[in-house]
């Protein structure tokens, strides 16, 4: 059973739809239950192999692939070996497209936005290995965007009222609560585990067609999480924005939300910069997991456009147990 999905075109941005919202979450789990490859056209991109990062000597950030970095009780975690990456480019690119294989159970909050006043506050819990997971979503009001991006200090923002829904997942199946509308969804068999996600090597992750065109390998998104995948399993961003070795840099590591980062920077490709509004980023990027802890996008006049900003994070060891909602007083509707 093919168990990755292959799609010629980057999904942009997080449109809100409670009514999509299973069909979103689950896309890969059903394509792969059903062989079905997804191939969408669109042009070109420049796809280079230069693992070299810029700088002299002085300012090269070694692998942290040099000495073990985690441990874990649970067989499906990854360690790291001395001998597994040629460089810190390597490094950041195969655990961002795979970082479900360095964790098991992660907890936290952050705020995301794809395009400016979509502002969202999202909590989330997930038990991979149960395939368990809950996420609040919340629409939020940011007073003062770019000293709350830069700073990442949301304190001072309220709830909109307008937008506010849970989901969550037992391992079967997916409910999504509409705390607004009072309202409830659930899906059966939409639920992606570890067994629809079998790992797929670096060098077949991106692929060149007969007629010029891109396609890229997505794994399963095991986290069942909304939103929050874009910062645990950023598959997506990583395609977009960091295929291309020579458009970005490794600047130096930072302790940010309480875990070692590697900060990156660099520019967009122009089709994928024109696509979401971003051409310039910066991102922080767990060293041990490879989870996206931090992103900010530029648009072209060096306004914050796009971000995502983590306020804590829990990566525990063990069998955590996940949240689960109470449905009562809502009203199932198909």
């Amino acid at each position: 059973m093919n168990k990755k999905v292959k799609v010629a075109s980057f999904v942009i941005g997080s449109v809100v739809c409670f009514s999509c919202l299973a069909t979103t979450i689950c896309v890969s789990a059903k394509s792969s239950s059903n062989e079905v490859e997804n191939k969408v056209q669109t042009t070109s991109v420049n796809v280079k192999n230069n693992c070299n990062v810029s700088g002299d000597n002085s300012n090269v950030v070694n692998p942290l692939s040099e000495k073990t970095l985690m441990e874990n009780s649970s067989e499906n975690i990854k360690t790291t070996t001395d001998s597994e990456f040629k460089s810190v480019k390597e490094e950041i690119w195969h655990k961002m497209l795979n970082s479900i294989d360095y964790y098991n159970n992660v907890s936290g909050k952050m705020v995301y936005a794809d395009s400016p006043g979509e502002d969202m506050y999202v909590e989330y819990q997930t038990n991979l290995d149960e395939s368990k997971a809950y996420t609040e979503v919340q629409e939020i009001n940011v007073s003062d965007f770019s000293v709350a991006v830069m700073s990442s200090d949301f304190s001072s923002c309220t709830d909109a009222n307008t937008f506010d829904i849970e989901v969550f997942t037992n391992g079967t199946s997916l409910t999504m609560l509409d705390n607004i509308e009072k309202t409830a969804v659930n899906e059966d068999n939409s639920v992606c585990t570890r067994e629809n996600a079998e790992e797929i090597k670096d060098d077949e992750r991106v692929v060149i067609e007969e007629d010029g065109t891109p396609g890229y390998y997505y794994r399963c998104d095991v986290t069942n999480t909304y939103l929050a995948s874009a910062s645990l399993f950023p598959q997506e961003m990583t395609f977009g924005f960091l295929t291309d070795f020579e458009l970005w840099n490794v600047d130096n590591t930072e302790t940010y939300a309480g875990r070692k980062c590697y900060v990156i920077s660099g520019v967009s490709s122009e089709e994928y910069g024109n696509k979401i509004g971003v051409k310039n980023f910066q991102m922080y990027v767990d060293c041990e997991t490879g989870v996206l802890l931090k992103y900010v996008g530029y648009d072209k006049d060096e306004n914050i456009h796009a971000y995502l900003a983590t306020e804590e994070i829990h990566f525990e060891e063990g069998n955590a147990v996940v949240y689960k909602p109470s449905t009562a007083g809502y009203t199932f509707v198909k």
